[in-house]
């Protein structure tokens, strides 16, 4: 434990993500040792534990296969999974996010018809939370970085909204204008790609196929191409000074906040 912090999670304990690529073997190694020692001595009990707590249907541990930049836990209250609107942890370098996500064509879909439908009870659901200013809606454009299947995705936010912006209203309009105006935010997404080192030559040529080019996709169905989020986030500064207990009780705490809109997004017609 870092002698500087009394907490759970010591500062060494997050220098195991990282955001680039290691080319060396022995780096690599190495960083998939700490890694796996991280994983199963500080993630996997508090796993266990928030799992038995929250009580979801299914849950389960993974973490970025491309370069390690977090770990995530996922869980899930219907039997779809995550092609239903879900909850996930992610804990990385810099903050521990607790995240609602609506990630798939046909949840992306049914949250905008619920919304659509009872506008008001969204609104209420948003109304009830405490003041929290850690407290964010967000959109994004997913475009996969590799062949159908693969887990690996680019990422572009679209709006992000605080407590007092989010509202129905505000959230189908934004997802409208991603529906509309698709190409314009491809092109924007490989414009960032281009000079972004995390992704390399190869994701980016898959992403640039997507819709450039005699066997473009041109995203027949913006839908699976967006994630809606409702989420906190923790700053890792926030986060040392906890012990055990404390850091799950905040966890719980965010999760338990936003599991009405988990219902919401999965009510059926």
């Amino acid at each position: 434990m870092n002698s500087r912090h009394s907490g759970y999670f010591s500062l060494q304990d997050f220098d195991v993500f990282c955001h680039l690529p290691e080319t060396n073997e022995y780096e690599k190694q190495m960083l998939t040792e700490r890694s796996e020692q991280f994983v199963d001595e500080k993630v996997k009990p508090l796993y266990k534990e928030l799992r038995d707590e929250l009580g979801f249907r299914t849950s389960r541990i993974g973490f970025d296969d491309r370069n390690f930049s977090y770990v995530h836990l996922a869980f899930f209250d219907t039997p779809a999974e995550e092609k239903d609107t879900f909850l996930n942890i992610f804990i990385g370098k810099r903050n521990i996010q607790i995240v609602t996500n609506t990630e798939y064509p046909s949840s992306i879909g049914s949250f905008y018809e619920n919304l659509k439908k009872d506008p008001e009870g969204f609104d209420a659901l948003v109304a009830a939370l405490p003041p929290d200013r850690r407290f964010t809606s967000r959109l994004y454009t997913k475009i996969p970085l590799g062949p159908v299947g693969w887990d690996e995705y680019y990422f572009q936010l679209v709006v992000k909204f605080s407590q007092s912006q989010t509202s129905a209203a505000s959230i189908m309009k934004r997802i409208d204008g991603v529906r509309t105006g698709f190409d314009k935010a491809m092109r924007k997404g490989l414009t960032t790609m281009e000079i972004d080192p995390r992704y390399g030559e190869e994701a980016t040529a898959y992403y640039k196929s997507f819709y450039q080019g005699r066997d473009a996709k041109k995203v027949p169905e913006p839908d699976a191409f967006m994630t809606l989020r409702f989420e906190y986030l923790i700053p890792l500064s926030d986060i040392l000074s906890l012990d055990r207990d404390a850091v799950i009780a905040e966890l719980m705490q965010c999760a338990d906040q936003l599991r009405p809109f988990i219902s919401y997004g999965n009510r059926r017609k």
